[in-house]
């Protein structure tokens, strides 16, 4: 009983996690992934991908497989002590071992946890599928098809500007946001105005003086003008 009772719990585990580490991937984020991820990381979205395209089925799974191991957990528990104990005893392994320590891992893990373990979840796919897959069904009709992340102009720039990159620089980031927000600016949000653009007279003799000028000012290029 004992050992049965550590399978349900191990389970219970692997069922809340995935229900946060694979859910919260959405199949774009999956592709992303693929396509531009670290080595592993492609490989971990590979195997994951076919089954999160199928998005109300796992659901389906995660969730039925979720809630027959937490009421076989509680019945076993009372089996072994009955009363308020046992119902103390559940609540306390469900929410410890079967909650918390399984989302802290996958919440952080949740795609080398997924990839490693697609084989299990296969296979409650199988199991609970006379039950999982006509829900599942009734969700595709009720709720339509999962639709990917997509952003605004805005949101898109908010996004930008607080995600924590090794390999974009700032002056990258604001030239992208910049670039977003050019079809809603107009030329005299960019202007200067002409008595504070640096200027050089045609006739202007090209001294020390002038080089200095220039170089102090650090423009790649100076208007020039002749006569007023």
């Amino acid at each position: 009983t004992i050992c049965c009772l550590l399978v349900l719990l191990s389970l219970s585990g692997l069922f809340s996690g995935l229900n946060l580490g694979l859910m919260s991937l959405t199949p774009h984020d999956l592709t992303v992934i693929q396509e531009a991820g670290l080595a592993n990381d492609k490989k971990y979205a590979k195997r994951i991908l076919p089954v999160r395209k199928r998005g109300n089925f796992l659901l389906c799974t995660i969730l039925l497989g979720n809630v027959l191991v937490n009421s076989t957990t509680t019945i076993l528990l009372d089996f072994l002590i009955s009363g308020p104990l046992a119902i103390a005893g559940a609540t306390l392994a469900i929410v410890i071992f079967g909650e918390i320590i399984p989302q802290a891992i996958c919440s952080r893990h949740g795609l080398k946890v997924g990839s490693q373990t697609i084989w299990l979840t296969k296979l409650f796919m199988l199991l609970t599928f006379p039950i999982a897959f006509p829900l599942s069904k009734l969700l595709d009709v009720v709720l339509g098809e999962e639709v990917g992340a997509r952003y605004t102009r805005d949101q898109m720039s908010a996004l930008l500007k607080h995600t924590k990159t090794t390999d974009i620089e700032d002056r990258e980031k604001t030239i992208m946001t910049g670039v977003l927000s050019l079809k809603n600016r107009k030329i005299k949000d960019v202007m200067t105005n002409l008595i504070d653009v640096f200027m050089l007279e045609a006739n202007r003799i090209v001294d020390d003086d002038l080089i200095l000028n220039v170089h102090g000012y650090g423009y790649s290029r100076i208007p020039v003008f002749e006569g007023r």
